[in-house]
């Protein structure tokens, strides 16, 4: 179902290739880009920067695919969670050849957003931590909570 002014769903091709990999013939190279570090901040600068509102965004990167898959989207008392928390005043500007994949490149390099992922919760376990856009005692507040 379209409604004009939605988003009906996001998904990443987070494809990691090496250079090496890429460096080739259009036919020879596999295809794909690295989207895991940069779909939420691009989807969340569009957000801050008023173009679409933040319930569109977060039905289409997290209600839709999950109902599309099967899944339960959302927090639920006694369930593991899986989550990411964003700094949403984090100004800064891709840079692929920080990113933790092992692709280092990006149609996006270059481009400023306006929100980082700070850390990211998997089954309920601490997976990525930013150092860079928290400071030490939000880390060590995310740290203490989810050493339990």
């Amino acid at each position: 179902m379209f409604v004009r002014g939605e988003i009906p769903i996001v998904a990443s091709d987070h494809a990691p290739h090496a250079d090496w990999e890429k460096d080739k013939s259009y036919d020879d190279a596999p295809p794909g880009i690295v989207g895991l570090e940069t779909t939420a901040p691009l989807l969340l600068t569009l957000w801050r920067r008023g173009f679409v509102d933040l319930g569109t965004v977060m039905r289409a990167i997290q209600e839709r695919p999950a109902k599309f898959l099967g899944l339960t989207a959302g927090i639920r008392q006694g369930s593991c969670a899986d989550l990411a928390i964003v700094n949403t005043k984090a100004r800064h500007r891709i840079e692929p050849e920080k990113f933790r994949s092992k692709a280092k490149f990006s149609p996006f390099k270059g481009f400023e957003v306006d929100v980082a992922v700070v850390a990211t919760i998997l089954h309920g376990r601490l997976a990525y931590l930013s150092e860079e856009y928290i400071d030490d005692a939000t880390r060590k507040s995310l740290e203490s909570l989810l050493a339990h």
